[in-house]
């Protein structure tokens, strides 16, 4: 059964690659904790609409890479459409379906209601709760 929703549905795994922090020391996309564990940083994030890919329309996880040395995470769409922004409860999160010529997996999580700008507090909180329902599937392997 096709989906003609304009939106990824719920059940879906979303992948999207984090740069190893070797690239840009001046801002990490993860830290690796005692137990080897990787935490993902707000920093993994752009501003604006995080791109991400859908797994099931990505032959590989490690095909969404920019660079061999990245890393890839992963988000279950169910996940980012729980995320509540505190003190900001007019916006809801959800997974757009933007599909280009060059990559058919290509989605972006947005925030509803769609705004050509959103504060900066607002972006940073939206980052770092994205950062934080999201797990390393592929650690970034530095140069």
């Amino acid at each position: 059964m096709k989906n003609n929703s304009k939106y990824v549905d719920e059940i879906e795994l979303l992948y999207r690659y984090f740069r190893s922090n070797e690239d840009n020391p001046n801002e990490k996309h993860y830290t690796k904790v005692e137990s080897d564990n990787i935490l993902i940083d707000r920093a993994a994030f752009s501003s604006g609409n995080p791109s991400v890919n859908r797994a099931k329309l990505t032959r590989c996880p490690k095909d969404v890479k920019d660079k061999p040395s990245d890393g890839v995470m992963g988000i279950w769409t169910k996940d980012v459409k729980a995320i509540r922004l505190p003190d900001h409860p007019d916006y809801t999160v959800k997974v757009k379906i933007t599909p280009d010529e060059n990559n058919i997996a290509h989605a972006e999580i947005v925030l509803l209601p769609e705004q050509d700008r959103m504060s900066r507090s607002v972006s940073r909180l939206f980052r770092k709760m994205l950062a934080d329902i999201s797990v390393c599937i592929i650690e970034p392997n530095p140069s």
